[in-house]
């Protein structure tokens, strides 16, 4: 991956995915039952936001431990994101193997963003 501007934090790659998935996030939380017990659409929409909101911060770091704090802040909410969608299919409210797969997406290029960030 070409190592991008971080100016503004929209232009950024991983930023665009992440909203991408984010978006269809949304789509998921909007067919979970409105009485769900365990608050789940809430916590899911906490998780998939708390991953393009921390990529947007580390944007602004000057400091390569503040960034790498912050891309760690947004690895958590991924692997949050992850159990919630097993959790998902587990309890029979939808199918996640298309988001699974785009959240591997996320990841992959997180991984690969932070790597070049923090260096």
């Amino acid at each position: 991956m070409q190592q991008e501007s971080s100016s503004n934090f929209e232009n950024l790659a991983i930023y665009q995915i992440a909203l991408q998935f984010v978006m269809a996030m949304y789509g998921l939380i909007a067919i979970i039952p409105k009485n769900d017990a365990y608050g789940l659409a809430k916590l899911m929409k906490q998780a998939a936001i708390g991953i393009t909101t921390n990529i947007g911060a580390s944007s602004k770091k000057k400091s390569h431990s503040d960034k790498a704090r912050y891309l760690n802040l947004a690895r958590e909410s991924l692997e949050e994101c992850r159990y919630y969608l097993n959790f998902v299919e587990e309890v029979g409210y939808a199918r996640t193997s298309d988001l699974k797969h785009h959240l591997q997406q996320v990841s992959e290029l997180l991984e690969e963003h932070a790597s070049w960030t923090t260096d």
